[in-house]
This record gives structure tokens, sequence and C-alpha cells, in this order.
């Protein structure tokens, strides 16, 4: 059993890797190229603790505000679905309220103490090792050895569906190294103006960055100023896009402070009276997206998405 020093020390180790906001201080073309080296680095980390490719079907969900909803979500109705085949379902948020393995979670449980101590000193032994061996690559940070670190008890809890949260942005962001199966963008909005500014339609530019070639990809209302950012990056990358308000909708019959009731039209689906245990529409806009990157998941991954596991 972990005693707490150990436990804390794992995660002031960790922490030792957050570096200032250097970057702030950057031109534009030293932030590019700052950013060109973090996925790389990240990519390195993967390679050197063998987990360039994992067996497990990833949804990667980024935007403004909601993601960390629609993941939550996601891994609910997926952890429902998994339960009738016996699958692992994932679940990577961020950033932690209390805790630092709230971020991370596997099916109802999130990662034990020793579990933690034990996957962050394989990750920070490889974190030593990049360091030596490619020096043009800089410092290994913080965000880079928590995917790590996630992927890896992913692996070793032999995970088949995992729901990965966007840190900041998308393009440059560590979580974009991994290859999911959709993708999904909440929402766009003014937000970290001084990484990813200053306009609305820079924003969008990096929150799309996470549009991988050929893969779906699922996006809440967006702006107007925003909207033709997402759908040229998307026609770039030959990527199915299904929009909220056109691919699928919502019609909310009743909302209280601790609930709301509304119907679900989607791409397959069209569910009456659906409960979500959340408050406000915006959570119901949220769950909207959550449905339509389940649907879009189960038909890329092949399952079939159950009604029973949705309600």
């Amino acid at each position: 059993m972990t005693d707490l020093k150990s436990y804390f020390n794992a995660v002031q180790r960790l922490e030792g890797l957050i570096r200032g906001p250097a970057e702030r201080h950057l031109t534009p073309q030293e932030r590019k190229q700052a950013a060109t080296q973090r996925l790389e680095r990240t990519r390195y980390l993967l390679h050197r603790l063998g987990l360039a490719h994992i067996n497990t079907d990833l949804i990667h969900i980024g935007g403004t505000s909601g993601k960390g909803s629609i993941a939550t979500m996601c891994h609910a109705i997926l952890l429902a679905q998994a339960q009738e085949l016996g699958y692992s379902v994932g679940l990577y948020t961020s950033p932690y309220l209390q805790t630092a393995t709230e971020k991370l979670r596997v099916d109802d449980a999130l990662v034990s103490a020793e579990d933690f101590v034990a996957l962050g000193e394989s990750v920070l032994s490889q974190v030593d090792r990049v360091k030596l061996e490619r020096l043009d690559l800089g410092d290994v940070q913080y965000t880079e050895a928590w995917l790590a670190l996630v992927l890896s008890h992913f692996r070793q809890s032999e995970v088949r569906w995992a729901v990965i949260e966007v840190g900041m942005g998308g393009r440059h962001d560590s979580t974009n190294v991994i290859a999911p199966s959709v993708s999904v963008i909440s929402s766009v909005h003014f937000d970290h103006l001084r990484a990813l500014g200053p306009t609305l339609s820079d924003i969008a530019h990096h929150k799309a960055g996470i549009i991988k070639p050929g893969v779906p990809v699922v996006v809440g209302a967006l702006r107007p100023d925003a909207a033709p950012v997402i759908e040229r990056v998307a026609s770039d990358q030959a990527s199915r896009l299904l929009c909220a308000g056109t691919d699928f909708d919502v019609e909310v019959s009743h909302v209280e402070r601790a609930y709301s009731i509304f119907d679900y039209r989607g791409l397959g689906f069209h569910l009456r009276d659906l409960r979500l245990n959340l408050g406000g529409l915006h959570q119901v806009s949220n769950a909207a997206i959550a449905l339509a990157a389940l649907e879009t998941f189960a038909e890329v991954v092949g399952f079939t998405l159950t009604e029973r596991a949705i309600r």
C-alpha cells in the first residue's frame, strides 16, 4: 500500500515540470517553433514508453467551454454500454480540483495512489532519457508527462474506449498527438487570448487543429466568425463535419435547477423525454453534442449504441 508521502512526492515531481509563462514573450515565429517542439517531444516520450500506438479507441474533445461536461457524459454512457460487452472505459480531464488522481479514471474508479506513484516513476524515468537523447527538443513539460501517464494507465488497464479532453487550445496541445476515432469541438469563444488570440478566427484555428485527416468532427453551435474556420479545416482534412442545429438538435420541454427534460434528434436516434440530472440549457446543449459524438463513435468503431445505455 502506498503511503501519502510517496503519493505527494510523485505529485510534486510531476508539478516540478510546470514551466512559467515564458512563451508569452516569444515572437510568433518562436512560439510556433516551441509548439512544434512540444508535439515532437511528446511523441518521442510516448515512443520511449512504447505508447506510440495503443489498442484504445479514442474520442478527443476540445473547445472553449463545455468540454469537461461533454467528456464526462460521453464516459458515463460509454461505461453503461461497455458493461454489456465487458470492456473498460477511460477518461482523462483537466484540471483537477482537490487531488491529482481526479484527472484520470478507468470505469468507475479514479487511478489509485499506488498505481499513480508507479506510473509516475515509469514516466519520469523516461523524461530524463528524453532530455539526454534529444537535447534539441528541450525539457519535457507537465502536460506531456501527464498524457504519457494516462496512456500508460489505459494500456495497463486494457482500456478499450477512452475520452480525452484537450488542455488548452487544441492544435498545439500535448494531447494532439493521439489518433482519435472522433474529434469534438464544443464551442469557440474568447479565451487564453495571449496564447490563442487575439481574434476569434485565430482561436478557432487553434481549436480546429484537433481535426485529423478523414476523422469525423462533431461541433456545437458556432459564432459566424468561427464557423468558416472550422468548416475550412474540416474540408481540407476531408473530415465529415456534424453540426449542432443541422445534423443533430434538441427540444427542451422542462428545465429546473437540478435537472432538464428534452428530446434529442440525432444522426440515427430520435429520443423523447431524456432526463439530464444537470440544470441549465447549456448542459442540454452539451448533452446533445455528447450524444452526437457517441453516435458517430459507434459508427466508426463498429458497435451498436443502445437507448438503454443513453438513458
